[in-house]
């Protein structure tokens, strides 16, 4: 799939917007229970998600190493469940957080770019500053994650979307809301919303 023109012509300078917190400050990390996966469930077709593409239903979310820095992972999805991220979510901040079998905690990293109507989501060492991260009753479909209006994030997130993008498997990004960007922003081609569903781990 080709870049936008749009986002080719963005600086390739972006801003992180969660800070990380130093490994080091977790020489006894354990995850707090209950623990569980992230599995796709794509949303139905609509002016926003055209495409509603079902190659992305039903996949786990996993961590991905970008090879430049071994704490820093792309948020990728995989059919296969002996790779999916274990999640779990820290109550006193409500941060997203996943044990990686690294003796560290990780959790999600928003990046920021300007004038586009979606942006990249990385998986980070440390337990960053995204709070505000709570599940959804969605009926059958389960339990989805989402960001609480109330928080900093909140107020500009706008869900979830996951595309086929440069890395040979689907990837995660997040939507800004129409608060933040006017206007509905359709999913391009090769990308659909989703919901990111609970499933429990015995």
């Amino acid at each position: 799939m080709k870049l936008p023109t749009l986002l080719v012509s963005l600086p390739l300078l972006f801003l992180a917007f969660s800070q990380q917190t130093s490994a080091s400050s977790y020489p006894s990390f354990t995850p707090i229970k209950p623990l569980y996966h992230l599995r796709t469930y794509t949303k139905l077709h609509s002016h926003t998600n055209p495409h509603s593409d079902h190659r992305f239903n039903g996949l786990y979310l996993h961590a991905s190493p970008t090879g430049a820095n071994p704490d820093n992972h792309y948020a990728l999805f995989t059919s296969n469940i002996s790779l999916a991220a274990i999640g779990f979510l820290n109550s006193t901040n409500s941060i997203e957080g996943f044990d990686l079998n690294k003796n560290q905690p990780y959790s999600f990293s928003f990046q920021m770019q300007p004038d586009a109507g979606w942006s990249e989501v990385d998986i980070n060492a440390g337990l960053g500053s995204l709070q505000g991260v709570e599940f959804a009753d969605m009926g059958k479909a389960g339990k989805a994650l989402v960001l609480s209006n109330a928080s900093k994030m909140g107020s500009i997130w706008g869900g979830w979307i996951v595309c086929d993008w440069w890395h040979n498997a689907p990837q995660l990004f997040w939507r800004y809301s129409d608060k933040y960007k006017p206007g509905p922003y359709p999913a391009p081609r090769g990308c659909a919303d989703v919901d990111l569903i609970q499933v429990l781990l015995s």
